[in-house]
């Protein structure tokens, strides 16, 4: 039996020690597994995940106070692979590290293999590189591609095996009433104060809301007050160690979370078939549409309020906002793709939460992710070759041939999809409306475009010049300045083709300015989307939210 080390940053609580001991219950049986937690971080506190492993590994689970034992351990235990729970580089000294990548390999044969839970790592501070990394999740794949190596999506399973086998009068709980869960550490990224609002809204239900997590010192500014003022309808259970019993017969899961990677609570969950009300987070990629019994919030409070009634039956209601628009567009396939570099920046990930709603509303949304041009872009084929430069200010720069590339490139991961129409998003366009506005202009464009000979329809800022017509709904120009956010029907994918293929590079606007100046383009008075604020790698300065 091979032996496998494990090396983890801590075995507090949360998702990476929850995950990891699924892991080892897998692991065990086909390997000898030693598991080395590099920091005790709790004191003997929150170790309900900790307790469970040790009663599994016993004495191959070692805690590691003085860290250049690791060596010594190496060279006991002599493993065939040595696997790190996080990216090492987040919690071991680099001189430690030089010695198990490097300067120890020839001698102890071992591979390294690694994996990641969070998604704020700095690409830039990676310094080795592992034989192997396997992600949690697929954006974790897309984010850290260029930095990892071999990579896989090696994701919990949902297991949909265990339903629900105990009562609420087990647990003390008043079965006549309905049960909202929600589990996570109390902070502000797990946004538990977002519920307590929703039980104000209930307190003349028969409703109670159960929130399992602990209150840990350093979030006390966040928890404190919450706690302190918290609805009668809200009870704190703090950990426990039979979780389980509550995820098998509670009504609903809410997890109101706005900074995730891919949250075991949500798996746990949905494994107990429970009813699952969530934020569709661009981290998700989409993996949790898939699932009947989830549906997910918006940023209309109201709306969410109605959303939580209807899916615990509280009251007879009609949603009928969202289902009209739903049915009016159903007519058309439309598939987004968003143009990304550095999917971890504020922008970027803004950009993400707004545009992958999109998939809510029955719109194919695809992430096209590009790795950014740093080199002096090509003056043989530049519109204007004397214009090329390494900085901004009125030059094009390498930031402006790798926007068009990005352009070209998700242009004809449009056209070659069976899309009757495509958008083409920029890296930080946010949707600036309401989700069901947004939609119901979608349509209108759809069917404008459809009824007239317009070439798109911009969905981005203009000037308001070279206005042609204008109608009570929309405008039409014969310059097009709205890259930002654009839609096309299918009739004018062969025009964009031969301007793609026969017109030199340029500053994407230009690019359409100079060469489709002969056709009308749609417009919006107002602009549907707007620039989240953020780093520019175009004019390499700091934006503001703008239109």
């Amino acid at each position: 039996m091979k032996k496998l080390l494990l090396i983890t940053p801590h075995l507090s609580t949360g998702g990476l020690p929850q995950f990891l001991l699924k892991k080892i219950e897998i692991l065990v049986k086909k390997f000898d597994v030693y598991l080395v937690e590099w920091d005790d971080i709790t004191g003997g506190r929150l170790v309900i995940q900790k307790n469970r492993i040790k009663d599994i590994l016993g004495d191959k689970l070692i805690t590691l106070y003085d860290k250049k034992n690791i060596f010594n351990l190496i060279d006991v235990i002599n493993p065939d692979i040595i696997h790190f729970e996080e990216f090492p580089e987040t919690f071991i000294d680099d001189s430690i590290l030089k010695s198990i990548y490097i300067d120890m390999r020839s001698g102890y044969n071992y591979v390294i293999t690694e994996t990641t839970h969070g998604t704020l790592f700095n690409k830039d501070d990676k310094k080795y590189l592992p034989d192997r990394t396997m992600f949690v999740s697929d954006i974790n794949m897309i984010q850290y591609n260029s930095i990892s190596t071999k990579p896989e999506v090696i994701p919990m399973d949902v297991d949909n095996s265990e339903f629900r086998n105990k009562k609420l009068i087990d647990l003390g709980l008043d079965p006549s009433y309905k049960h909202v869960m929600n589990v996570g550490l109390f902070n502000s990224n797990k946004n538990q104060s977002e519920i307590f609002e929703y039980a104000k809204m209930m307190l003349d239900q028969k409703v109670h809301f159960h929130f399992f997590g602990n209150m840990a010192g350093n979030f006390e500014e966040y928890w404190r007050p919450l706690v302190n003022n918290r609805p009668e309808n809200c009870t704190l259970w703090d950990e426990r160690s039979d979780l389980h019993k509550f995820y098998s017969c509670m009504d609903l899961f809410l997890f109101t979370s706005k900074l995730e990677n891919r949250p075991l609570s949500v798996i746990e969950a949905l494994s107990n078939n429970m009813s699952v009300l969530m934020y569709n987070l661009s981290n998700y990629k989409g993996e949790f549409s898939k699932y009947e019994n989830v549906e997910f919030l918006t940023n209309d409070f109201d709306y969410n309020v109605k959303l939580i009634k209807d899916s615990l039956k509280l009251e007879e209601f009609i949603i009928d906002n969202k289902e009209k628009v739903e049915d009016n567009y159903k007519e058309y396939k439309i598939s987004a793709y968003h143009m990304l570099t550095d999917i971890d920046t504020d922008r970027e990930v803004k950009s993400m939460i707004s545009l992958t709603k999109l998939k809510d509303y029955g719109i194919d949304y695809f992430p096209c992710v590009n790795k950014r041009w740093t080199e002096l872009p090509p003056s043989d084929s530049c519109q204007y070759p004397e214009k090329i430069s390494m900085e901004p200010g009125g030059k094009l720069t390498p930031g402006h041939y790798g926007c068009y590339l990005a352009h070209k490139d998700a242009f004809y991961r449009g056209m070659n999809s069976d899309s009757d129409f495509i958008f083409i998003f920029e890296c930080d366009a946010v949707i600036d409306i309401d989700m069901n506005e947004f939609m119901s202009k979608v349509k209108f464009a759809c069917d404008v475009l459809n009824k007239t000979d317009l070439l798109m329809f911009s969905f981005g800022y203009h000037n308001n010049s070279h206005i042609i017509d204008k109608y009570n709904d929309y405008w039409t120009v014969n310059k097009f300045y709205g890259a930002h956010a654009y839609l096309i029907p299918r009739r004018s994918f062969g025009i964009i083709d031969k301007m793609y293929q026969t017109a030199k590079w340029n500053v994407s606007d230009l690019l359409f300015v100079e060469n489709l100046d002969q056709y009308k383009t749609g417009i919006f008075e107002v602009p549907p989307t707007k620039q989240s604020a953020g780093y520019s790698i175009l004019d390499k300065i700091y934006n503001e939210d703008r239109h």
